[in-house]
């Protein structure tokens, strides 16, 4: 796997903010009240719901054995990054990357190896997406983001295979407004090639010369990670045990030594801050608030209340590695 491919992915992997896992949780949640309205039976809503967090939530099953007295809407809505290993959020993410950044989606959720049959399997991924999206209502979950990175995923995919584009699939993948697409469709003085065929497509050579003069465009590297599954055998889960802590904008994150304070943590919203001793209470509290608050000390050592704008992942013997020297001396 060449160093390019190795740095677009360390990219995403620090970058990667996209509103994804809200989205298909907030799904789960309409699809478990949708079930109490349609069976007239919140026990039954209650069954559906958990039986199905036990299945496709990594660790699921042994959440709903050991915390019986939990509703399903204390699994579902308590933190999308619980959910991270659903299948269909993973999907979701994986075409996130490979959409906007041109990498091949994790092996995982892939069967063929030579680019041919792979092209076909990412289109295959994107199309069941696609299915996805057209049969939900849209009074559940609007799914915006979703919809971009199916669009956008469709838009990679068919100009890497010879194909023309839509001009809603150019405008995801440009992350653009359609309305700007159109804008430029609609120039007659020569300042853009982009024009609609027949079947109201826009060219693949000139949707690519378009895009490789954009600034924010990442060619794609997929068709070059072909040694991606032998290569880069973490993509497996051999991590331990793992939890997401809130990232802030400067990138700062809740980490259990310098966010704790004489009070212990302090987070919450100003003029509604609480103190919490534990960390891994407070980590679970920040995970349930809309957005995430905590205090912490800037650069000069100034302590002041951050808001998350992401989650990182983080294993937890990293954190006990960090908590434990700090711990031990609190209590000397």
């Amino acid at each position: 796997m060449s160093n390019m491919y190795e740095d677009r992915a360390a990219e995403y992997g620090a970058n990667y903010e996209g509103g994804e896992p809200a989205e298909i949780n907030a799904l789960f949640v309409a699809t478990g009240e949708w079930i109490e309205r349609l069976t007239w039976s919140p026990e039954a809503a209650n069954a559906a719901m958990k039986a199905i967090y036990a299945e496709i939530i990594h660790g699921g099953r042994e959440t709903v054995e050991q915390h019986p007295e939990q509703s399903w809407r204390d699994l579902w809505e308590g933190g999308v990054e619980s959910h991270w290993d659903s299948r269909i959020l993973a999907v979701a993410i994986e075409l996130h990357a490979f959409a906007f950044y041109g990498l091949r989606p994790d092996r995982r959720f892939l069967e063929a190896r030579d680019e041919e049959d792979l092209a076909v399997t990412i289109t295959r991924m994107v199309e069941k997406m696609r299915a996805i999206l057209e049969t939900v209502p849209t009074h559940w979950s609007p799914l915006h983001e979703v919809r971009t990175t199916v669009a956008a995923a469709e838009a990679r995919i068919r100009l890497d295979t010879g194909q023309n584009v839509t001009p809603e699939q150019l405008a995801a993948l440009a992350g653009v407004s359609l309305k700007s697409i159109k804008n430029l469709l609609a120039l007659k003085d020569g300042t853009s090639d982009l024009r609609l065929d027949v079947q109201g497509e826009i060219s693949r050579s000139a949707a690519l010369h378009w895009l490789n003069g954009r600034s924010g465009f990442r060619s794609s590297l997929w068709q070059t990670a072909k040694d991606v599954a032998e290569a880069a055998p973490q993509l497996e889960r051999t991590l331990g045990e793992v939890v997401f802590v809130p990232v802030a904008k400067d990138g700062s994150w809740f980490d259990p030594v310098s966010c704790r304070n004489q009070r212990g943590y302090t987070i919450g919203p100003k003029a509604a801050e609480i103190p919490v001793d534990d960390y891994s209470e407070a980590l679970a509290q920040l995970a349930r608030m809309e957005t995430p608050y905590w205090r912490r000390p800037n650069g000069a050592g100034n302590w002041g209340i951050v808001a998350g704008v992401t989650w990182q992942r983080r294993e937890v013997a990293e954190i006990e590695q960090l908590r434990s020297p700090y711990a031990e001396g609190a209590r000397a």
